[in-house]
């Protein structure tokens, strides 16, 4: 939100900002410190052009959505934090959550107490997080991913970006 491309806005304090974003950059450090400076973004194809150049955010690194191990890692860190039943199976839930991103699988988790905790103002009596909260929970919780990934597509196709940003397009998010 405040390294948009000068080129897209007609706002002048935007463009001021990127101006004075760009010049800050330039005088950060000294000749005896090695300076990293990371950023990130959803939209990379919005990012001002300048600051992309070497010697500034000269180096892009795309992560993906998680993949069916580190959802299952999520899954397992996440039931670590809260009351739930021995029979989860994280192996189903990791399966049921591919193109989930990693706030997805934890929002799924949060949700999957919500539901047992909807359960005990019901009948007042206490319990763990069941799978079939965890499946109730599914059926509501829509991931992020493919939608960013349909908008990802179409930009990188409308701006003729296909070889600077072939990851979005070699992902299978269904």
């Amino acid at each position: 939100s405040i390294g948009r491309s000068r080129d897209a806005t007609s706002q002048t304090f935007e463009k001021n900002f990127v101006s004075q974003l760009l010049t800050e950059m330039d005088g950060l450090g000294t000749k005896g410190q090695r300076l990293i400076v990371i950023a990130a973004t959803n939209e990379p194809w919005e990012v001002d052009n300048a600051l992309l150049r070497s010697g500034r955010l000269g180096t892009k690194l795309f992560v993906p959505p998680p993949s069916l191990t580190v959802r299952r890692q999520i899954l397992e860190s996440e039931c670590k934090k809260k009351p739930t039943e021995e029979n989860i199976d994280l192996d189903t839930l990791a399966e049921k959550t591919k193109g989930f991103a990693t706030a997805d699988v934890i929002t799924l988790t949060d949700a999957a107490a919500e539901e047992a905790i909807k359960e005990y103002f019901k009948t007042g009596q206490r319990r763990k997080i069941s799978m079939d909260n965890f499946n109730t929970a599914l059926k509501h919780i829509k991931p992020v991913t493919k939608q960013w990934f349909n908008n990802a597509t179409r930009h990188v196709h409308e701006k003729n970006l296909q070889e600077e940003y072939p990851e979005v397009l070699n992902q299978n998010i269904t």
